[in-house]
């Protein structure tokens, strides 16, 4: 099903009556369900694709990874489904990997989003880096998350993944890795353990690159305060977000259960 048009279930599992606006739900979907989607997936089905009342669709339940057939039962206003069956999807893997990465200029952040959601990245905690030229006040995050998990849904679809990123916005370093247990944060620091030859981790991890001009000593004392153990991606000097690009795909082609010719 190649050309298949697949959407998230991202708003409340309910009757054709209640409100999208109830916010994402909790409950798993099942067959037989009535399934109103939020505003951003009816508009791609309503005003790109113009889907009639009993089109076709494959919906995702990003929460337990079910695909259902379903179709069109109201496109007014908001798009109605009707999940009609359950379909075989990809085996979950047990990896749920974080990548923290620095705010950076431009387009980068997008670019970082958008791959990192094709690889498979569980998680994407961007930061405020003491050397970040770019910076967002914290009144601002909501509307750039927002925005960021627009970028991840798309992308999602892109590459047929059954799960949305989880993406967030810290104003330090410190405030990105809150919780975080260890992990692994590029270093440009000489005679650094390669990240293939790195003690793998046991379960997920965080994975942490600095901005341009690197961590600050400040930082790289934290990560190292934290447990977290330098790796180095290479000889070249790399981009900001390619340094990024490569720490994920490195660690997922190390450590990821899944077989790495396998399209996400």
């Amino acid at each position: 099903m190649a050309q298949e048009r697949r959407v998230f279930l991202s708003s409340t599992t309910n009757p054709a009556t209640s409100s999208p606006a109830a916010g994402t739900h909790n409950s798993e979907a099942e067959v037989g369900a009535v399934v109103t989607l939020d505003e951003v997936e009816s508009h791609h089905l309503l005003q790109v694709l113009r889907l009639a009342v009993g089109a076709p669709v494959v919906a995702i339940d990003p929460h337990s990874r079910k695909l259902f057939r379903s179709s069109i039962v109201s496109n007014q206003g908001f798009v109605i489904l009707k999940l009609e069956e359950e379909l075989p999807g990809l085996q979950p893997h047990n990896r749920n990997d974080t990548l923290v990465a620095p705010l950076l200029k431009g387009d980068h952040i997008e670019f970082i989003i958008e791959k990192a959601t094709e690889l498979g990245i569980h998680a994407i905690k961007l930061y405020q880096a003491e050397r970040s030229v770019v910076k967002i006040k914290a009144e601002d995050a909501a509307v750039k998350c927002a925005r960021w998990e627009r970028i991840g849904l798309s992308a999602a679809k892109q590459c047929r993944r059954e799960s949305l990123p989880i993406i967030s916005l810290a104003q330090s370093l410190e405030a990105a890795l809150e919780g975080a247990t260890g992990g692994f944060y590029a270093s440009l620091q000489p005679s650094t353990l390669e990240i293939a030859k790195a003690p793998p981790p046991k379960s997920a991890t965080h994975l942490v690159t600095g901005p341009e001009g690197d961590f600050s000593p400040a930082e790289e004392l934290l990560l190292a305060n934290r447990g977290f153990i330098p790796v180095s991606l290479g000889a070249r000097g790399l981009g900001a977000e390619t340094a990024a690009m490569v720490m994920a795909t490195r660690a997922l082609r190390l450590w990821g259960e899944r077989d790495w010719d396998e399209v996400p």
